[in-house]
């Protein structure tokens, strides 16, 4: 999980904020991307893409 947040931030700019990262299940349900569990998952669930979210903390966008 680790790798991926930096990847993230470093991709997108934002290494200054402290953002969250999250994706849409199956459900349609967002969930949180914060430990390598839930990393695992999301990439289980991709099929066949990932659709990530990323939200500053405390932030409504």
């Amino acid at each position: 999980f680790e790798d991926f947040y930096k990847l993230v931030v470093h991709t997108h700019h934002i290494s200054n904020s402290d953002v969250t990262i999250g994706y849409a299940d199956v459900h349609g349900d967002l969930l949180p991307i914060n430990n390598d569990d839930n990393f695992c998952k999301a990439v289980s669930s991709a099929n066949p893409l990932l659709r990530v979210f990323i939200q500053k903390r405390g932030g409504e966008h």
